[in-house]
């Protein structure tokens, strides 16, 4: 686990010193354990190195073939290393050490750009070919690890993270608006964007090409051509074909040279991933990690406690008190993303991150659960809409306006209802745009001060572009809505969290839910053996219950939030009120300073009858707002 980033241009490099070190400087916190770098006339590289497989000099990058004709550095781990390596080294390969990613400048010499397909795991590639000056930027199937880059004026500008391309003064930041327009809705910025034009994630299962004439991009894989077949496959069957794959996906994700653990969250993603991690373990103990929280209703330690104790971990409560949570951290954390970012549970995974290092440098996590088997709300909100629909198109408005009516009496329980009879008088990309969304495209507008209004009418389109829901069977609707998530908040929101976040305090984080198989035969389970009662993921479920109490399996789930009023301290108080309530909030440009008031000061003195909306839905407005307003003060942007 490291970072990469890199410069090609058609014409000799300029000042290559300066840039390494401006590069190595600016992803220094992803690879603390060293660095090192590969200068030709017209190429750079450069890897800043967190070592896990082969801790030893033999293990730095970068990574060369014999002849040191072709030349790679990559960050993240390939977990079929050892299988391909075997092949390599029947073929009279020759190796210097034992790191998984140094059979990838041999695997191009034996299969050129086709290596990429051959490749199992998290990764982000840069690979320069002397013989053809030619450089191929990869990227893995699910896009788990971050790549971004800029084509400009005949150069390529690489790097693991946008901080690696932006240390370049010769690239401007210049702002994206449809970027800022879908990230107010989303509270990230959908990826291939990244907030700044002519600035772009490669896409998952991408490479690019670049030579002195030609840049180009191809897609190496398909992770979602498979179709499954669970045709006459009962759901035992098919749950336990999954624990198998699941069994194949963990054993291979434990290799490391470094104490290796696990977060537990209490959930159901995390405590299957610990299950099977135990019958790899051997004589060793699993270290299990979980957060806990002063305030109750955000602690799930007691539940992480009791499952742990089941399945005979070394468990680790870690607490993360809300005194932590300061202005500076806020400031600290909004800012390292270097662009638009407002989960607020990057504050938590930040700190649980920085806590875990003093134990372990390798962590297992259950991402890619909830998109996999339907454990959102949103699944079975997308069936009982579709219930809705048979009642007359006038009856559901007539109980719209009966509702309306009374909101104010009930402003919690009728609000939902109302979004739901709304729902179901619109198309269905809009049903999921909205139920995945905070802020609907008629929000946004009721928020533009005019002369933002007039560049989105201008020059955006609307975000509910992003939710389209591809043709699906009757029986398997939940696939079509798994690959949009896939697609938008999985991507550019839960990797990019982990990765940013647990990269920023050293440690490195792996899926194993994430493994290709495991995910093709998971999204292509009938609906039937995902969800029951309101309940997703029943085939995880009934994995974990061979060990655990349904007590414990079948508990309503759970976010992974931090207390929201705990943090807000006089000092934080006075934090929000400068960044966006001041004369120097360049919010103001895009919001109207009316509205941004009114919700500051509605959260602040915790109030909720003017704005008729969740005390979490009005906390989660003011950190979108924070995260613009850090992202546009830090690179000196403005609406002109």
């Amino acid at each position: 686990m490291c970072g990469i980033g890199g410069i090609f241009s058609n014409s000799a490099l300029d000042g290559s010193l300066l840039k390494t070190e401006a590069i190595t400087k600016a992803l220094h916190h992803r690879g603390p354990d060293g660095n090192g770098s590969f200068e030709h006339k017209n190429c750079l590289l450069v890897h800043t190195r967190l070592s896990i497989i082969d801790t030893s000099a033999s293990g730095a990058q970068p990574f060369y073939n014999e002849d040191k004709t072709i030349v790679a550095v990559i960050n993240g781990e390939l977990y079929n290393f050892a299988v391909l390596k075997e092949q390599l080294l029947k073929k009279g390969h020759i190796f210097k050490g034992n790191s998984d990613c140094e059979i990838v400048p041999h695997l191009y010499e034996e299969y050129g750009e086709a290596l990429f397909e051959k490749l199992e795991g998290m990764f982000a590639i840069a690979l320069f070919d002397t013989k053809q000056n030619k450089l191929l930027l990869a990227r893995d199937r699910f896009g788990i690890k971050p790549l971004y880059y800029t084509h400009q004026q005949n150069t390529l500008y690489f790097g693991s993270e946008l901080k690696a391309i932006l240390c370049h003064p010769e690239i401007k930041a210049l702002p994206d608006w449809q970027a800022i327009h879908d990230f107010l809705s989303l509270c990230y910025v959908p990826e291939p964007a990244t907030g700044f034009e002519h600035i772009n994630a490669v896409a998952p299962a991408h490479y690019l090409i670049k030579t002195a004439h030609t840049f180009n991009i191809v897609q190496y894989a398909d992770v979602f051509a498979g179709s499954g077949d669970s045709s006459g496959h009962t759901f035992e069957t098919c749950s336990n074909g999954v624990e198998k794959l699941l069994q194949q996906s963990v054993g291979s994700y434990m290799v490391a040279d470094v104490p290796l653990g696990a977060f537990l969250s209490g959930g159901i993603d995390s405590s299957v991933v610990v299950k099977t991690m135990k019958a790899f373990a051997g004589n060793q103990e699993v270290k299990t990690f979980t957060a806990k929280f002063n305030d109750s209703a955000y602690d799930e330690s007691k539940q992480a406690a009791e499952i742990s104790a089941i399945l005979n971990t070394q468990h680790h409560e870690l607490l993360i008190d809300e005194t932590e949570c300061t202005p500076a951290l806020m400031e600290e954390v909004l800012s390292h993303f270097d662009q638009p970012f407002a989960d607020s549970s990057a504050l938590p995974t930040y700190l649980i991150s920085k806590k875990i290092r003093s134990h372990v440098k390798v962590a297992l996590s259950g991402d890619g659960g909830d998109e996999i088997f339907a454990g959102y709300s949103l699944f079975w909100y997308m069936d009982y809409i579709e219930k809705i629909d048979r009642f007359p198109v006038l009856l559901r408005k007539s109980v719209r306006s009966l509702l309306q009516l009374i909101q104010p009496l009930f402003p919690e329980k009728t609000r939902q209802f109302i979004k739901l009879i709304n729902l179901s008088l619109s198309t269905t990309q809009e049903r999921l745009f909205r139920l995945s969304a905070y802020l609907s495209e008629q929000d946004k507008q009721d928020l533009y001060t005019p002369a933002f209004a007039a560049k989105v009418k201008k020059e955006v389109q609307p975000t509910s572009r992003l939710f389209t829901l591809k043709p699906a069977s009757a029986d398997k609707k939940y696939r079509s809505i798994s690959e949009v998530l896939f697609r938008n908040s999985l991507l550019s929101d839960m990797f990019k969290k982990v990765d940013m976040m647990s990269m920023k305090a050293a440690i490195e984080v792996r899926v194993p839910l994430m493994q290709e198989q495991l995910v093709n035969t998971g999204i292509n389970l009938p609906d039937q053996y995902k969800i029951k009662d309101r309940r997703g993921k029943q085939t995880l479920r009934y994995i974990l219950k061979k060990e655990l109490p349904s007590s414990i399996v079948d508990s309503p789930k759970s976010g992974f939030a931090i207390p929201l009023d705990s943090i807000v301290t006089p000092e934080m108080s006075a934090y929000i009120r400068e960044k966006l309530c001041s004369e120097h909030s360049r919010i103001n440009a895009l919001i109207t300073p009316e509205k941004t008031a009114l919700w500051v000061e509605q959260f602040l003195s915790k109030e909720r009858n003017k704005t008729q909306m969740s005390r979490e839905g009005l906390y989660q407005r003011i950190f979108m707002l924070l995260a613009i307003e850090t992202w546009m003060r830090k690179y000196n942007l403005s609406l002109s």
